[in-house]
């Protein structure tokens, strides 16, 4: 099966949806870690992709990583090409939504986002041998970015909003035609083949 209905929805948090699809798998112990772990077409797995596209929603959030990771997602995959881990995603997310605050946009969390809550969220999300050099290197920008706001620098020359969404028109139908096929799949189980006579 095609783990873009498990990037979709880990991006949106649906771990409703995911347990739904894992129920179906013949085999689950083996094809679940399959599936929560593959990559899309832009190198991310669906926890990486939660990580990232990740929007305050208080312990629902850090409930939802818990889960997804009991059931088979690998907090220890690192991207390709950059190197970081869902960690490394997830501090990035936190770190862009201080600029977007800064500039009185709304994107993401915020920077009063629970700071205890971040913390734990963090603490699942790290690889069993630690963050990824990549991941501390965000870590430590994110540092040097808190010491530019109490300056009151403008972060808008260091910032380009047209980077906030790495999904092109394409991905996003590819997405919507992956869920309508699985929408398919499902109704033709639940229903059986006399709903197509």
């Amino acid at each position: 099966m095609d783990s873009l209905s498990a990037h979709i929805s880990a991006a949106h948090g649906n771990l409703t949806f995911i347990n739904m699809v894992l129920g179906l798998l013949p085999e689950p112990s083996t094809q679940a870690t399959i599936f929560l772990n593959q990559f899309d077409t832009n190198g991310f797995t669906p926890l990486m992709l939660f990580a990232k596209e990740f929007k305050k929603r208080g312990e629902e959030s850090r409930q939802f990583v818990e889960s997804i990771i009991s059931v088979g997602a690998d907090k220890n995959v690192v991207h390709a090409t950059t190197g970081l881990s869902a960690l490394g995603y997830f501090r990035e997310r936190i770190r862009m939504a201080k600029v977007l605050d800064a500039n009185n946009w709304h994107g993401g969390p915020s920077d009063s986002f629970d700071k205890v809550e971040r913390c734990q969220i963090e603490q699942i999300l790290t690889p069993e041998r630690g963050p990824t050099r990549a991941d501390e290197d965000v870590l430590s920008n994110d540092e040097s970015d808190d010491e530019t706001f109490d300056d009151e620098h403008d972060t808008r020359s260091r910032f380009d909003f047209r980077d906030l969404n790495d999904f092109d028109y394409h991905t996003t139908m590819s997405m919507l035609f992956e869920i309508a096929m699985i929408i398919t799949i499902i109704t033709t189980i639940v229903f059986g083949h006399e709903s197509l006579k």
